[in-house]
Formats: structure tokens, sequence, C-alpha cells
């Protein structure tokens, strides 16, 4: 079944669902976006694309909406007035949105920046669709993108996506952090790396759960305290609040 797809946005997430699809049975077509110098900067990545605008909106029959959570509902709310459209969001309900067009989700549950290569058949994409036609529209579309697909509803992919900022977003923070305490102290980072490394190696074959180590899964507050005083202000609460919880998690009976 052939497609005249658009994407609503020039974003990280845009520019890789546009990459892994180009070569596919359904590649992306056009581009629409509301500032006109953006979506020519988007195009000279892609110069198949064309670039979108009121006239050849109708002849779109697919819109692929990438922006951001924030602005989901204002983007499907105008392009649903003209096709079906499909979210990108990890977050947003569907179901919230009146539309005379199917409307539907297709999330891949991965960290995209523009800079790096993504293995997108290993990626997991999760969709929802509650009109049947659509559904096998958009379960083509996503066969393009990885061998990992899966029907999920909605409040359970808004609670993967919570899964992923805690496992993800968190622990990057946590990188940062360490990074600039490094920096702040002369030693480098590049040290750590073989250790976070290593941790990461063996998630998927043992659960995390048992990987923990490090003072607090000892419930070693002698190291604990000697750690929080070489701390500045701004890690002492965190390193002691997520202490506390690795403790807990391990010595509540204690």
């Amino acid at each position: 079944m052939a497609f005249n797809i658009g994407i609503v946005g020039c974003g990280n997430v845009a520019f890789h669902l546009v990459k892994q699809l180009q070569n596919s049975c359904t590649p992306i077509r056009t581009v629409f976006h509301p500032d006109l110098e953006k979506a020519k900067a988007f195009r000279e990545q892609f110069t198949e694309l064309k670039i979108g605008n009121e006239s050849n909106k109708s002849e779109t029959t697919i819109f692929i909406c990438a922006v951001s959570d924030s602005s989901m509902e204002v983007v499907l709310l105008e392009y649903s007035k003209i096709g079906p459209c499909i979210s990108t969001s990890g977050t947003f309900d569907i179901s919230t949105i009146d539309s005379k067009f199917p409307l539907a989700t297709i999330y891949p549950l991965q960290t995209f920046n523009k800079c790096s290569e993504i293995e997108f058949s290993k990626v997991p994409v999760f969709l929802e669709c509650e009109n049947n036609e659509f559904k096998q529209e958009i379960s083509q579309i996503a066969a393009n993108l990885s061998l990992n697909t899966q029907f999920l509803k909605a409040i359970d992919r808004q609670k993967m996506h919570v899964s992923a900022v805690i496992s993800n977003n968190f622990s990057n923070h946590f990188f940062d952090l360490a990074n600039q305490f490094c920096e702040e102290n002369n030693l480098n980072f590049n040290d750590l790396i073989p250790l976070i490394q290593q941790s990461v190696s063996q998630l998927g074959s043992k659960n995390p759960r048992d990987l923990q180590t490090g003072p607090a899964r000892r419930n070693d507050q002698e190291t604990i305290e000697k750690h929080l005083h070489l701390l500045p202000n701004n890690l002492k609460l965190l390193y002691k609040q997520v202490s506390d919880s690795i403790t807990k998690r391990f010595h509540s009976n204690d």
C-alpha cells in the first residue's frame, strides 16, 4: 500500500524518521513547518523532500506529527482537519482529540539527536490506533521502522515513557554532574567510562536490582558520610536522597 506521507516538524525525531523511511516502501515525501527557513534547512539534508504549504496539504494522505509534547495537541487539531494523523509522543493521549479523520500513535522509545547513528530496527516502537483500517496502515509504516513493534494503550505508553526518563534522562544528568565534579577537582571523567560501560553491558541479562553495588547497597553509613563531606552543597542533598532510596530498597527491614 502506497502512502503520500508528510512529516510535521523539523527536530531530532523528524530527522531520524525521514532518514529511516526514505529508502523504504513508505517514504516521507513532504516536510511541513510554520517557519519556512527551518523547513528549507531540513530539506537540505533530504533533497527528495518537498516543502509543504497550504496548497499541497491536501495531497498528503497521512501526517506524521513529530513535534514536542507541549505542541502536539495544537498540531493534531490543525492537521487532523485535513487528513489522518500520527502522533510520535510518548505521553500525549490521542483520544482527547475529536477528529473526523483517524488518529494513531507511533512512539519510538529512543533518545534522538541528529549527530547520533540509530540502529532503528532494534528500537521498540509502540503503536496505538482504534480505527481498524488505519491500524493496518500504521502497522505497515512501523514495520519499515523497526522489527520490534507492539500495540500499547496510552496509559501504558505513558508509564513506559516515565520509565525511560528515569533510566535514561536521569542517568545522563548524573553523568553530567559527575563530569562537572571531575572538572572542578582536576579529575578525568573519562576514567569513569569503563565503569559505566561495564554496568550498562550487564543490563538485559540480569535484573538491575541484582546488579546494585556501592555503599548505600551495603548500608555503609561511614563511607556515605565521608562522601557527603567531599561534595558541594548542590550535590549533598541529591547524593543523600538517592543513597537513602537505595538503602531503603535493600535494608527496609533491618
